[in-house]
C-alpha cells in the first residue's frame, strides 16, 4: 500500500497468492501501463468510495443481509458497510488461529491491542473449543442444550 493512501501515511507490503498475482500481471498488460488501478471508474482513474459504498449495499441487500440495526426506538446501533469486510477479514484470521502479531501486522495496526480490542469478534463456541484444544481439555465440546437445576 502507498503511504499516501494508508491511514497511518505508513507504507506497507501485504502477501497476495500466486492466482492473484497473475491475475494482476495480466490486467497490468492488458491495460499497457504500470499505473493500474485494481478498482477503477469507466475512465481507468481510481474509483472514489461513494459508489464503492453504494455496490457493497446493493450487492448486500441482493444477498439478503441485513445492513442496519435499530434499537426499539428506532435509533440505529449498528450498519454493515465495507469496513465491516477489514472487521471479518480479522475475525476470520483470529479464529483460523493465526497469531495476533501476524493479524496486527496485516491489517496495519500499531498495537496488537488495537487489533484484538476493535476487529476480533468471539463466535459463540470459540472459549469452549480452546479449552477443548488444551491436553486436560480433550474432548470438550459445547452441549447443545444447557440445562440449570431447579432452585424449587
Amino acid at each position: 500500500m502507498q503511504r499516501s493512501v494508508a491511514k497511518t501515511h505508513r507504507s506497507r507490503r501485504l502477501p497476495i497468492d500466486g492466482a492473484l498475482w497473475e491475475l494482476l500481471c495480466q490486467r497490468r498488460a492488458e491495460a499497457g501501463s504500470h499505473d493500474v488501478h485494481v478498482f477503477q471508474n469507466r475512465r481507468g482513474g481510481p474509483l472514489s468510495r461513494g459508489p464503492v459504498y453504494r455496490a457493497f449495499i446493493r450487492c448486500c441487500q441482493r444477498a439478503g443481509l441485513q445492513t442496519r440495526t435499530l434499537d426499539p426506538q428506532g435509533q440505529e446501533v449498528n450498519h454493515l458497510d465495507v469496513h465491516s469486510l477489514r472487521k471479518t477479514f480479522a475475525t476470520n484470521l483470529i479464529v483460523h488461529r493465526t497469531d495476533p502479531k501476524t493479524v496486527m501486522e496485516l491489517l496495519g495496526h500499531s498495537t496488537v491491542a488495537i487489533t484484538l480490542n476493535l476487529y476480533a469478534k468471539i463466535h459463540p463456541g470459540t472459549k469452549r473449543e480452546a479449552i477443548g484444544r488444551l491436553s486436560y481439555g480433550a474432548g470438550t465440546a459445547a452441549p447443545a442444550v444447557i440445562k440449570l437445576a431447579d432452585s424449587g
